[in-house]
């Protein structure tokens, strides 16, 4: 077992297989559990359980099925913790690893959190309101 910047994977290439007590849905393509080292509620990952790393090299079923089981999870999340913002994003950086999608809740919370904290206050200057924000509007469903 390697371990590198994403302990979300707990294997190499020979497979995705996290934690059984993490592991919320497995299906022949695809592992949908909690983060392994998540302190962020509901950070989920999204992984194949095919040894690729190469959307392409996927087969049509699980392809559809990637879609269907992202739009549950975005569902389901948005039931349970009502976020602001739900970021779902592919950063493979780490050579050797499986395809995984990492599945971001942000609530009201953590982003007051986030911009309380004083090492984050200069980013403050790089948000700009926007329509959305003044009637309440998200990409989180709400």
């Amino acid at each position: 077992m390697r371990r590198g910047s994403d302990a979300g994977l707990l294997t190499t290439m020979s497979g995705f297989e996290p934690p059984e007590h993490l592991v919320i849905l497995r299906t022949d393509h695809w592992v949908l559990n909690h983060r392994v080292d998540a302190v962020l509620p509901g950070y989920l990952m999204l992984g194949a359980r095919m040894p690729t790393n190469d959307l392409s090299l996927m087969g049509a079923e699980a392809l559809a099925e990637l879609g269907v089981l992202l739009a549950r999870a975005q569902s389901g999340l948005s039931a349970i913790l009502k976020p602001e913002h739900l970021y779902i994003g592919r950063y493979g950086h780490v050579a050797g690893y499986p395809l995984h999608f990492h599945i971001m809740p942000i609530c009201g919370w953590v982003k007051h959190r986030f911009f309380a904290d004083p090492r984050y206050r200069v980013l403050q200057n790089f948000h700009r309101p926007s329509d959305a924000d003044a009637v309440g509007h998200t990409d989180g469903g709400n």
